[in-house]
């Protein structure tokens, strides 16, 4: 079932889908399971103040059959890997808590490589994001002053993204994608991302700078336990066009 609504200016839009389904084996012997699986995927967008102001947001709540990952180190050439084994108990078995990123290249003797399992568990997905462009040059475009001019070529991108999949069933917890303080045992996967960018004179001819920032943050359940990862970055962009001199 699709809905939509769209304002009369058509500077507001509402778009979205819901879907239901229902599998049934047909055969006895078919080790497939009975499942019911739902999809509901929202999509919002909006300006307001001549564009000064532009929002677009997308949420979608599911469930479904997850795969679990599993990993497993290999031992490469010297130096060759990313990953060093140290065998903290001395009982000269590989085990999966004892590898660690390799301190020094001569150490790096191993690379973790990820495998799908035979093992499904039930899980329910909650995605959402929003996005926030913030542009004045159509407010400041008939002001002829320095200042005005300044400003109306300073614009702004935000972006943040989660996407989280969890084993509880609890009807709440499903439809808030903000509900993070959720314990390891019912959480599958989850992933927090936001970048922000402030620009300068962006579609400029001649020149442009770009000041961007990004957090990232990863948790995801593998058949030996989590892999949890977080990335920050400044990124500080440049651009300008040299005179042709022919």
């Amino acid at each position: 079932m699709d809905y939509r609504l769209i304002s009369s200016n058509k500077k507001t839009k509402l778009i979205g889908n819901v879907a239901y389904r229902k599998f049934t084996p047909l055969l006895l012997a078919n080790v497939l399971v009975p499942e019911n699986t739902f999809v509901n995927q929202t999509n919002f967008s909006t300006s307001f103040l001549k564009q000064l102001f532009r929002l677009n947001s997308h949420y979608s709540v599911g469930s479904g059959l997850e795969q679990k990952r599993e990993f497993v180190y290999l031992e490469v050439n010297p130096g060759q890997g990313i990953f060093a084994w140290i065998d903290y108990n001395n009982n000269g078995i590989k085990e999966l808590s004892e590898f660690e990123i390799a301190a020094f290249t001569d150490q790096a003797n191993y690379i973790r490589i990820f495998t799908q399992s035979n093992n499904y568990i039930r899980t329910f997905t909650n995605q959402f994001s929003q996005s926030v462009f913030i542009n004045p040059r159509n407010i400041l475009k008939k002001n002829k002053g320095n200042f005005a001019k300044f400003v109306s070529k300073i614009s702004s991108a935000t972006i943040y993204k989660i996407n989280r999949k969890t084993t509880r069933e609890n009807l709440v917890s499903s439809l808030n994608p903000f509900q993070n303080n959720l314990a390891d045992s019912n959480l599958v996967s989850l992933n927090n991302q936001i970048r922000s960018s402030v620009f300068y004179n962006r579609n400029g001819y001649k020149y442009s700078l770009e000041y961007s920032f990004q957090n990232n943050s990863n948790k995801l359940l593998l058949s030996n336990g989590f892999d949890s990862r977080k990335t920050f970055s400044h990124e500080l962009n440049g651009r300008y066009k040299i005179k042709n001199i022919l």
